[in-house]
Formats: C-alpha cells, structure tokens, sequence
C-alpha cells in the first residue's frame, strides 16, 4: 500500500476506472481491483491517503516494525530499489517489547530477552514465519 500511496500522490493514477496502475514488480493492476475508497476522488480517504503519499516524498526514512534479523532479504529489497524505488529509505525497528514488561527505564531489557524471543527460541526451527 505504500507504493500505491506513493503512485497516487504523484498523480499517475486516474481514478475514473478505466486505467491500471504499475507497481514495481507486480503486473499492472486494474484502477477497479482497489479498494473502493481509492476510485472517489470525493472520497475523505483518498484525499487524505495523496496527502500522505506527498509527505512520503519529502522524509529521509520510515520505520518499519520489523525484525532485521529475521528478514534481511525484504528490508535490502525496499532500500535498493527493487521492490518500491519511489519511497525513502526503510529502517527496521523491533522485535518491539511492550513497556509494562520493562524492569526498568533506566536499564531496558536486550530485545533478546522478551518474551516474544523467548517464544521463537521454543518453536522448531523455520515453523516460525
């Protein structure tokens, strides 16, 4: 969604149903296959949605929740420009621990000693996605 995000606030797409869009690596898709919302032009979502695909053009990053570790492939594919060239460089963040489960604020526990990780380390290896 961020690369039709993107391709929206640029303006290469029309909303009158009868065009396709292109999103790096996937085949066109028909203006009709999106979720009805993106076809009004009228629509508050849509215009909300252009007007944070422009924002997206002007930030040097985005944070992403997601585990580095886990998907390299994926984070080297969005900032190398394979698989959304027209969005800023992503930066993964996480496995993220809820706060509640801090000990203490002045020493944060290692991500590597959540519960979430702990539960992974528990599950047979690749079970896991």
């Amino acid at each position: 969604m961020l690369s039709v995000c993107a391709i929206f606030s640029r303006g290469r797409v029309s909303a009158d149903g009868d065009g396709t869009i292109d999103i790096h690596g996937l085949c066109a898709i028909l203006v009709t296959s999106l979720p009805s919302p993106l076809c009004d032009l009228n629509h508050q979502f849509i215009k909300k949605f252009v007007e944070n695909g422009r924002i997206l053009h002007e930030v040097d990053e985005i944070l992403v929740p997601m585990f580095r570790a886990l998907e390299p492939e994926v984070l080297v594919a969005l900032n190398d420009g394979r698989a959304a060239p027209e969005l800023p460089t992503m930066v993964a963040i996480g496995p993220q621990c809820r706060f509640d489960q801090q000990k203490s604020l002045s020493s944060p526990p290692s991500p590597f000693s959540s519960p979430l990780v702990a539960w992974l380390d528990q599950q047979p290896i690749k079970s896991v996605l």
